[in-house]
């Protein structure tokens, strides 16, 4: 799984879900729920913040996980993937209702887009 989803033919936002999923153990809603700001630089690495709640609706509000990351290795691919999904995330930010969240991208009903290797809308 890890090959194919290193490839540039997997949409980015499925590649970066993947790399979420895989390296830090969350729920796939609190993924789902990460801001487009969700990370920061914090003394020579980088802060990635998800949102977590309780399972039996303890939180009414989501508490906020701290994933400390370095700017090395299989952190910098997933940071690189992260600020390449935060540019898409942007730009689409005035079609939407659901503000803010980083998991934000053309739907597949919209059969004409083309990515290239690295995720990014080239044909539309």
């Amino acid at each position: 799984m890890d090959i194919a989803f290193k490839d540039g033919c997997i949409p980015l936002h499925q590649r970066l879900m993947y790399w979420l999923l895989r390296c830090i153990p969350s729920r796939v809603n609190e993924i789902c729920a990460m801001n487009i700001d969700c990370i920061k630089p914090f003394d020579g690495h980088f802060v990635i913040f998800i949102p977590t709640t309780k399972a039996d609706g303890g939180y009414k509000e989501p508490e906020m996980r701290h994933i400390h990351i370095g700017d090395v290795g299989m952190g910098k691919y997933i940071l690189d993937l992260i600020k390449k999904q935060q540019k898409i995330a942007k730009k689409l930010q005035k079609d939407i209702n659901a503000k803010n969240l980083l998991f934000t991208y053309y739907g597949t009903k919209l059969s004409a887009i083309k990515y290239d290797k690295t995720g990014e809308i080239v044909f539309f």
